[in-house]
């Protein structure tokens, strides 16, 4: 096979890769993946931190430590396993979650999803929602934006909605026979040595780790413990607060509705796939307003005092529901911008290290983007330095523009005045009307973000694949046929 043949099939930076990753892998295997000592910080096999000399490698006999069990976390285990490196994953709750509202996966999400072999299983488990309206008090449509596939251009309604919770759980059946659960626990305290990392948890119990992993959301613990005061001055607040709930026993429909009142306030209601609705609260409100009434277990109670004037048909059900529903979750919307995503032996993936806020309708996108770049840098370099670099610097300008918002974007879609909300009921009756909702929500944001292909080791044990296209089958091929080749 000729190198002109090989690009035709491949593309140059396919064979580039196979041919230096073999043509240096025996040195890398002859040098346990060490690296040679260098001046360059995270090239050396030796990095001096806070006075100490600490190797740069990774202990093979020594696990990942990811903590947090959500979609960041488990997609990070599934890569890493794929890759030949073991993790454990430590989360909070006593179970796996439950409870979630609606996310959409478009674009790398998606694709990556796909290569996990994962995407039926997700279409099974969708909302069924058809599309999304703008509506009144009164509950007249002023616009309706049908759902349309990924070919057909965007759309508010994604083609692949789903429940978190679901998609959570398709995740952890993906990653559990393969890697270590710690259920009921979390990390208290963190101490790097030389080589490692030795972890307390809140049980007492203490075990050694070759690094960590921060993917436990936007109010990260580990992002505390590792970053000191950085972490909170990452902490970005938008002024809104969101609240969450599901009523099973009310079916609104297969269509979501967008409902806007005065002071700010708006409520989107959705269906759930399961016969419920799941219902969304916007209210924009300080920092400080936010802290004092709406992170308090008051908060059911403020809400119902702050929306009792609002004379939708529906409205009634809604509190009641809220009053008695078990998965109330209230949080404020915020994003987080750090300097760097890791601190020594311990890396931020996710909300953890870059929350694009749900405003942007990027965060899943972004965590399982995320977890993927980590754990391909991390089974491709030795050492976690490098890795962590490359991770970031691949992943930035994706980061950068999930987290770019219109001025006031909060304000925006949750007025103050009728006025604004007038505007948005025109506007969307004028969007509706000629059909060009394609042209105001791509499907793919941001649409740069093109996907590496990292080398994997281990098959998981449940039947997956890389996508359905003649093409990626034929890479693949190459990639084995490569390989066995430079070997030889």
């Amino acid at each position: 096979m000729t190198v002109a043949q090989v690009k035709a099939i491949s593309g140059t930076n396919l064979f580039r890769r196979l041919f230096l990753t073999q043509k240096k892998g025996k040195h890398c295997r002859s040098l346990q993946h060490r690296c040679l000592p260098t001046n360059e910080e995270g090239r050396g096999r030796e990095r001096y931190h806070a006075g100490t000399v600490t190797t740069c490698t990774m202990q093979r006999q020594l696990p990942i430590l990811i903590c947090g069990g959500g979609i960041a976390g488990t997609t990070l285990a599934y890569w890493l396993r794929r890759g030949g490196k073991s993790s454990v994953i430590v989360e909070r709750a006593p179970t796996p979650r439950s409870c979630g509202q609606n996310i959409d996966l478009r674009g790398s999400g998606r694709e990556i999803i796909s290569m996990m072999g994962l995407e039926d299983r997700v279409r099974k488990a969708t909302t069924t929602e058809d599309g999304t309206a703008i509506i009144d008090q009164k509950g007249r449509h002023w616009g309706s934006f049908p759902m349309q596939t990924k070919e057909k251009g965007g759309s508010i309604s994604a083609e692949l909605e789903i429940l978190r919770s679901d998609l959570a759980s398709i995740l952890y059946d993906a990653t559990k026979d393969d890697t270590e659960f710690i259920f009921g626990d979390s990390v208290e305290a963190i101490r790097e040595k030389e080589d490692r990392i030795e972890v307390q948890f809140q049980s007492g119990t203490h075990r050694e780790f070759s690094l960590v992993v921060g993917a436990d959301g936007i109010g990260s613990k580990t992002r505390a413990l590792a970053f000191g005061d950085e972490a909170t001055e990452a902490y970005h607040p938008l002024g809104l607060y969101q609240a969450y709930f599901s009523i099973p026993n009310l079916d609104t429909g297969r269509w979501a509705r967008w409902l806007h009142a005065p002071l700010g306030r708006s409520l989107l209601v959705r269906p759930n796939g399961k016969g419920g609705t799941t219902v969304l609260i916007n209210w924009r409100r300080d920092h400080a307003t936010i802290e004092r009434h709406l992170r308090s277990s008051g908060a059911k109670e403020e809400i119902a005092r702050g929306f009792e004037d609002i004379e939708w048909d529906i409205m009634p059900q809604l509190m009641d529901g809220m009053m008695i529903s078990e998965d109330f979750y209230g949080a404020e919307v915020a994003q987080i911008k750090l300097n760097s995503w890791s601190r020594g032996r311990v890396a931020l993936v996710g909300d953890a290290g870059y929350c694009p806020s749900s405003v942007s309708a990027m965060g899943t996108s972004c965590a399982i983007t995320g977890a993927y770049f980590l754990a391909g840098e991390l089974c491709r370099h030795g050492c976690y330095v490098t890795a962590f670099r490359e991770y970031e610097s691949s992943l930035r300008k994706y980061v950068g523009d999930a987290q770019k918002l219109m001025p006031s974007e909060t304000a925006l879609q949750n007025p103050q005045w009728m006025v604004g909300i007038l505007l948005i009921r025109v506007f969307a009756t004028i969007i509706s009307y000629l059909n060009l909702q394609k042209y105001c929500v791509p499907d793919d944001r941001p649409e740069d973000m093109k996907l590496g292909r990292y080398e994997t080791k281990n098959k998981p044990k449940t039947q997956r694949s890389y996508g359905d296209s003649t093409s990626r089958l034929q890479r693949a091929k190459l990639h084995f046929r490569l390989q066995n080749e430079f070997r030889n």
